[in-house]
């Protein structure tokens, strides 16, 4: 099974001749290489990381590729079979970040992610 991930970052800027906005698309990064089980989970906290290991045998593949490009702040666009993990892929880091400001007493009451569904049935298995 070959799978392949990109980010692609787009923005508008305006140009000096005309005012006019121009797209400007960097070109996409492929990630392609794996993490493994043990760097996975050493990167979680020690809740989210004990949670995922007592429900999860290991990290699916979009996972191993997806999860440290999150981690490290990067934005990516990820394309991998249904079933594969992409959501919990986003949650899992989202998690980790809450959890983390929480353990600290940082975690204000405030709005910190916006997850926008691409399908209503997902929509409806988050609630």
């Amino acid at each position: 099974m070959v799978i392949e991930m990109n980010m692609v970052i787009a923005w508008t800027v305006p140009t000096e001749d005309t005012g006019m906005e121009e797209v400007i698309v960097n070109e996409p990064i492929y990630a392609t290489e794996f993490a493994d089980k043990e760097a996975l989970l050493n990167s979680l906290c020690s809740p989210v990381r004990n949670w995922f290991d007592s429900k999860f045998p290991d990290f699916t593949d979009p996972q191993k590729l997806a999860i440290p490009v999150l981690q490290s702040g990067g934005h990516l666009l990820l394309c991998s079979p249904t079933g594969s993990g992409k959501t919990l892929t986003a949650f899992l880091s989202i998690i980790d970040d809450l959890v983390r400001l929480a353990m600290d007493g940082n975690l204000k009451k405030s709005v910190h992610c916006v997850y926008i569904s691409p399908i209503k049935a997902l929509a409806n298995d988050i609630q």
